[in-house]
């Protein structure tokens, strides 16, 4: 067990250096390796082959990456797992660049066979980042595959987003599986919130075009809510509206809510509506009116956890009203644990 963690926590330092080559500012490019420079150049036109996957928002997802590694795997749950020649079969549908990598880092370092299936228009950066940051580790890359085509045998399934038809699910009873859905978090907002917190309430809502497993999606506020203050903190996201894939959204949701007299809000790239309908949708944020003194009471926000429900989705990990960066990377590791366990 000592060697083990003591063997994973060195790789998570290398992991560290590797993506601060590409996320540090004061990095000499004539003093980057051969692959860094690869790495560098893959990030920059990546927009070309998925226009969600924008190189500010794949290095937003390696400082992410870094925060989680830093936070670290919880020793109780590497004890619990050992090698085993057992394959993992992974189907992601990531929303944004490398959602659902910790869980296979999770898992190859804990010494399991994974399958790693993806999007075609994902599948590249998954393969190179995951190959530079375990550059040094050819002993784990080899444990991992990235494919967008039929995958070969396996012992377990872990899906993230995945099999959202019925028929599907009932197939994938065959083997054991792990489904994860995540439908994005709630934010519930007292009224008395300063430029700063709102600064991050609007980063969750429109960081990655809003399409993380972990944006902000859906807001609870008290009644009588001036959103003018939200609204100023989400003017500085408003490049999003470059992306054409993300106006093409926007404007869509917005025609429909005309046509339909659904009310709304609207900023010019984010449209907010108490229709609950709408919840998850790209360019568009739901909200709940709550009565802080009535029954409809949200819940008091008593600690730094704080766990909220949304509608469709399983409970989510909110802290201080944010998912923060360090918890997403590990966030389903014990769910992984018991899995694997059991494998």
């Amino acid at each position: 067990m000592i060697h083990k963690l003591s063997r994973i926590l060195d790789i998570q330092d290398k992991m560290l250096s590797q993506i601060g080559k590409l996320t540090d500012p004061e990095s000499v490019t004539g003093l980057l390796s051969s692959s860094s420079l690869n790495i560098q150049r893959l990030v920059s036109g990546y927009h070309h082959t998925n226009p969600w996957f924008t190189d500010i928002y794949i290095k937003k997802s390696l400082k992410n990456i870094s925060a989680g590694l830093r936070s670290g795997i919880n020793p109780e749950l590497i004890s619990r797992l050992y090698p085993k020649n057992r394959t993992v079969a992974f189907i992601i549908n990531p929303g944004a660049p490398l959602d659902g990598i910790g869980e296979v880092i999770f898992t190859a370092l804990n010494g399991f066979n994974c399958l790693v299936k993806l999007p075609a228009d994902s599948k590249s950066l998954f393969e190179a980042l995951f190959g530079y940051l375990f550059e040094d580790f050819p002993e784990i890359n080899e444990k991992v595959r990235f494919l967008n085509e039929r995958l070969p045998d396996f012992d377990g399934v872990i899906g993230l987003n995945a099999f959202e038809r019925s028929g599907a699910i009932s197939y994938l009873e065959k083997w054991p599986n792990l489904l994860i859905y995540h439908k994005g978090c709630t934010v519930t907002l007292a009224g008395n919130e300063n430029s700063d917190q709102l600064g991050k309430v609007a980063g969750g809502i429109c960081n990655f075009y809003g399409r993380s497993f972990f944006s902000v999606k859906s807001l609870q506020v008290p009644e009588g809510y001036d959103f003018s203050g939200l609204f100023l903190a989400l003017q500085q996201y408003q490049d999003n509206a470059i992306n054409h894939r993300y106006f093409n959204h926007y404007e869509y949701h917005k025609a429909l809510m005309l046509i339909n007299s659904t009310p709304h809000l609207d900023n010019g790239f984010v449209l907010l509506t108490s229709d609950l309908g709408q919840t998850g949708k790209t360019g568009v944020v739901s909200y709940t009116i709550y009565h802080p003194y009535g029954k409809n009471r949200a819940p008091a926000q008593t600690g730094n956890e704080l766990p909220l429900p949304m509608s469709g989705a399983e409970y989510q990990h909110i802290i201080n009203g944010q998912l923060q960066p360090e918890a997403t990377l590990l966030y389903n590791s014990r769910k992984l644990a018991d899995f694997l366990s059991d494998l």
